[in-house]
């Protein structure tokens, strides 16, 4: 089967043309606008270009599949709520209406990072587990949860989706989602720059000489000596490893993948997540939740997109 797929995230937006579990064309635009009747214009030349890189023309796809980063009902295609206003132009019906105007396809929507959890599930390391849990450390921390090969899903929407705003310090920072001391709020790529700024011994270590404080000059910075760095990691590893632990009391998986820019660093930080939630987890005689890296990297929710066709696992 072969659609459509964009992957909306909180800095760039995927697109692709997908086929039997594989990007066979893909690109991505950049995007800080908040405005999405204003992108779609590209995404549609995007998605275009794609097919023709592919060979695959738009009537031969099943449909349009998107990643949304919103509270998503995929049943009835209804956007929830959206994060500080992010892409909050248009409703379901509007994007239903582009995608048969543009393409004469239906459109199928999904939280991204169930969408992504989908596409692992189907080609990447959650193959063949019936039970897992993903966490994509990216902008925010993106959860997503899948039990007996279904996707959790709740009557209000919440469920499985929020995961990154369990709370992990109850004095903690204000989170941009109402709460205080959530994991996203501690330790994301959104929040890192004031986390730095408000650290012990900032104004001193090479980290103040950034013009960009990602987590990318943290490492840097940290394998150069900073002891600053080192600090700020340790934390934020502290904060992903509590998170973990809250999830697998929360959802028993089988497995927790960890996704996203962040995770390209491995055992480095999956080692210290993994020994953390060896010694705090409840265990039961069925053993604990394995802890690996997923394998699709960015094209993970552009894959899950066929899975909202093949009525799989969805």
């Amino acid at each position: 089967m072969t659609v459509l797929a964009l992957d909306l995230g909180g800095s760039h937006v995927g697109c692709g043309v997908v086929d039997s579990g594989s990007v066979i064309a893909s690109s991505s635009i950049s995007t800080d606008a908040r405005s999405l009747r204003e992108t779609l214009p590209e995404l549609a030349v995007r998605l275009r270009e794609s097919c023709r890189a592919s060979g695959v023309s738009p009537e031969a796809c099943k449909g349009i599949g998107i990643g949304f980063p919103a509270i998503v009902d995929s049943r009835s295609g209804e956007l929830l709520s959206t994060l500080s206003g992010k892409f909050d132009d248009l409703t379901a019906k509007d994007l239903q209406s582009w995608s048969h105007r543009e393409f004469g396809l239906p459109l199928r929507i999904e939280n991204d990072a169930k969408l992504a959890l989908l596409g692992e599930s189907l080609v990447g390391t959650a193959k063949g587990f019936e039970d897992v849990v993903m966490v994509t450390l990216g902008t925010g921390i993106g959860v997503a949860v899948m039990l007996q090969n279904r996707l959790l899903h709740s009557r209000l929407g919440q469920a499985g989706t929020l995961g990154g705003h369990l709370v992990v310090r109850f004095n903690g920072r204000p989170c941009v989602c109402g709460g205080v001391g959530c994991a996203e709020a501690e330790a994301s790529t959104s929040v890192l720059p004031a986390l730095c700024r408000e650290w012990p011994g900032f104004a001193e270590s090479s980290l103040a000489k950034e013009s960009q404080l990602n987590f990318s000059t943290l490492f840097e910075s940290r394998d150069a000596g900073d002891s600053v760095s080192a600090e700020l990691i340790d934390h934020c590893i502290d904060v992903w490893s509590a998170l973990t632990v809250s999830l697998v009391h929360a959802y028993g998986p089988q497995l927790i993948l960890f996704g996203g820019g962040v995770a390209k660093r491995g055992e480095e930080i999956l080692r210290p997540i993994g020994a953390y939630v060896e010694q705090h987890s409840w265990k039961t005689s069925r053993g604990i939740a394995r802890i690996e890296a997923a394998t699709l990297g960015a094209d993970a929710a552009l894959v899950g997109a066929e899975a909202l066709f093949l009525g799989e696992l969805a």
